[in-house]
């Protein structure tokens, strides 16, 4: 058991003979109003040796794309697959994503490069659907991608657990 749900364990018996006990010199209130501790599973993030192992196994070059640039950008899925082409700054090493600017790392501009030479297409987005014109891979299928890489290369499947930092 990690550290931080063992101390919630301990300390929640406390919590609640608190919420039992009447509160001292209070005449308005005979009880603490404490809200009841939640303890939330800890999220346990894909190492970065599971990530390589994904993306050597995977074969297509768009789903290869897809998982190192969430991992090495640290962009969840919904985000990468929002990237239009015009959002990426090569030279000045940056993607534009929502309200932020992600620093490319420089091992993966040549892999961006070498994707966007290979991938040309009239859709505006990097990765774009396969079967309508000018919208993003939907994200049931970037999703499935992810799953389908973990299954491959046989680490526990989650999407968000891709992320790096």
């Amino acid at each position: 058991m990690s550290p931080i749900p063992l101390l919630i364990s301990k300390v929640e018996p406390l919590v609640d003979e608190f919420r039992r006990t009447p509160s001292r010199g209070d005449s308005t209130s005979s009880y603490l109003d404490l809200e009841k501790v939640r303890v939330r599973k800890s999220r346990t993030d894909l190492t970065p040796e599971e990530t390589k192992t994904m993306v050597r196994k995977t074969m297509n070059l768009k789903h290869k794309m897809l998982i190192q640039l969430v991992y090495e950008c640290g962009l969840s899925l919904s985000e990468a697959i929002m990237i239009r082409i015009s959002d990426i700054d090569m030279k000045g090493g940056v993607i534009h994503v929502k309200n932020k600017t992600i620093p490319i790392p420089v091992k993966l501009i040549p892999q961006i490069e070498f994707y966007l030479r290979y991938y040309t297409h009239p859709n505006p987005y990097l990765f774009p659907s396969s079967h309508r014109n000018e919208s993003p891979l939907p994200i049931k299928v970037a999703h499935q991608i992810v799953e389908a890489a973990a299954s491959e290369a046989g680490v526990r499947s989650s999407p968000s657990l891709l992320h790096y930092f």
